[in-house]
């Protein structure tokens, strides 16, 4: 297993270490050199990838004032 960190190695680290044969690679999954380096990573001590996780997650701050409501006849999201 390849555990990747972009910002906290430290703890990217500490979690690999704690995992059988994992290793820990630092990087922005949003970098494409990064993306690839995390990849080759995996292909150098597995010898492929088998199975990939993307659990990064980001939000922005929208203000209130500049949304619009969402509504439909149906009740559920609109496609606009």
């Amino acid at each position: 297993m390849v555990v990747n960190s972009s910002r906290s190695e430290a703890a990217g680290k500490e979690l690999a270490a704690g995992l059988p044969d994992a290793v820990h690679v630092q990087g922005d999954v949003a970098d494409p050199a990064d993306a690839r380096r995390i990849v080759q990573s995996a292909i150098d001590a597995y010898g492929r990838l088998d199975i990939l996780v993307n659990n990064a997650g980001t939000t922005r701050f929208i203000p209130w004032t500049t949304s619009r409501p969402r509504t439909s006849r149906s009740g559920g999201r609109s496609s606009t």
